[in-house]
């Protein structure tokens, strides 16, 4: 009889029945791996390692208006790798090692890393962390992203202040320096440093003459010139701004100060020479009376 012309040649009867054994061996193995992976992310030690180590690290800088990134981006990597390894070691070094193995693992920190990428484009050039001089926390500017008044009331509070990083931050995301806070104030008359009205200037194509010069007085008896030749190129009018508590003008504040070229400054925009305070002195007076002998030269009246 001739043979079956599709029968297999050379073919150990054995070898099929030992393939299938280990066919059905690797399979059981294969089933028991996925019993541990499915053991493994079952515990609840991994999501509670996770949320304790976020949970410290929002304690860290919910306060700040700029957290480290880099610390926090260093954390969470380190979170990853300190917990990974052993959720489920405790009981069975298989389940870590399942754990390792299995694609889900990053189910947990892929979130947290890109979060921490969003927060990072968020701040941009910003990112290093510390407080907010004006006293900012992170929610609110999350809030004043949807709310243009509760953003200008942010930035009002930001121009007040020295650090002009919070001020920058805010215009950055869109605050309007020419719109008013809940209490009628704008950025612009109200800003304190030089490095603040010029963020603000480049947004502010003009001001009012006589509530800008309010803040000469300030800038006159500081000597800061940049920020008073800002004010007055904008419109300030140092003849109008309001006398302090003695009736002192900004040249009465500038000849008490002897900044010499503050008073050149004040009296090139128009400062007037014969204004006077409540005691009756004129700024030449106020620089006599106080022996102020190189601001009573700069208003004429010495030799």
């Amino acid at each position: 009889m001739e043979p079956l012309a599709d029968a297999p040649r050379n073919c150990d009867p054995g070898e099929g029945r030992a393939g299938g054994y280990h066919a059905r061996v690797t399979t059981f193995e294969r089933e028991q791996q996925l019993q541990r992976e499915r053991a493994s992310w079952a515990s609840p030690w991994y999501p509670a390692v996770f949320a304790l180590a976020f949970a410290g690290e929002w304690a860290l800088w919910r306060d700040a208006l700029y957290p480290s990134l880099g610390a926090m981006v260093i954390l969470a990597l380190t979170v990853v790798a300190a917990s990974l390894p052993w959720v489920g070691s405790w009981r069975h070094s298989a389940e870590s090692k399942a754990l390792r193995s299995s694609s889900r693992r990053w189910l947990f920190p892929g979130p947290a890393l890109i979060a921490h990428a969003a927060l990072a484009a968020y701040y941009g050039a910003d990112w290093r962390g510390g407080g907010s001089s004006a006293g900012i926390e992170f929610s609110e500017t999350l809030s004043a992203l949807i709310s243009p008044q509760r953003m200008a009331d942010l930035c009002v509070r930001a121009a007040a202040h020295p650090d002009s990083r919070d001020l920058r931050f805010l215009l950055r995301w869109g605050a309007d320096p020419t719109r008013a806070d809940a209490e009628g104030n704008e950025p612009i008359y109200v800003a304190r440093t030089a490095p603040a009205l010029a963020l603000l200037r480049t947004r502010v194509a003009r001001v009012d003459p006589a509530r800008a010069a309010a803040s000469l007085s300030l800038f006159a008896d500081q000597g800061d010139l940049p920020a008073a030749r800002m004010l007055l190129d904008l419109g300030a009018n140092p003849s109008l701004a309001p006398p302090d508590a003695q009736g002192n003008t900004p040249l009465h504040l500038a000849a008490f100060s002897e900044h010499v070229d503050m008073i050149a400054l004040l009296l090139k925009a128009g400062a007037k020479r014969d204004a006077r305070n409540d005691a009756g002195d004129t700024p030449l007076d106020y620089a006599r009376r106080w022996h102020r002998s190189e601001a009573e030269r700069a208003l004429g009246g010495g030799s």
